[in-house]
């Protein structure tokens, strides 16, 4: 019977190391994968792209500057992203919403309406 109580403690400890592992991994949203363009008389031709590995970047397609940051995403499905670009004193919080063909990024001092590529 100990044995068996042994076994058992064990499995569960397994268990409960694997859901943890699992929780620590990186919150991806398959739909913002990819690059976005944006045309509008305000803010020009800009591209973003967001890669699986919390990669992403901007670039103005105008004047061919591209600045290079991350981003996270808060949690599956909260609608809100962090974005630190190099150019950036420090990392945004933005509020977003992605489909597989339309991207919506809102912050204070910047929008993004974009169409995928």
């Amino acid at each position: 019977m100990k044995t068996i109580s042994r076994v058992l403690a064990v499995v569960m400890l397994a268990a409960m190391l694997v859901s943890v592992f699992a929780a620590c991994g990186r919150v991806v949203d398959e739909h913002m994968l990819g690059s976005w363009k944006q045309e509008d008389e305000v803010d020009g031709n800009l591209t973003w792209t967001f890669e699986r590995d919390g990669k992403c970047s901007l670039t103005n397609n105008d004047t061919g500057v591209v600045d290079e940051g991350t981003y996270r995403l808060e949690a599956e499905g909260s609608g809100k992203i962090y974005i630190k670009l190099n150019s950036w004193d420090k990392e945004k919080i933005c509020t977003y919403v992605a489909t597989s063909k339309v991207m919506d990024i809102e912050e204070m001092s910047f929008s993004f309406y974009g169409y995928k590529q």
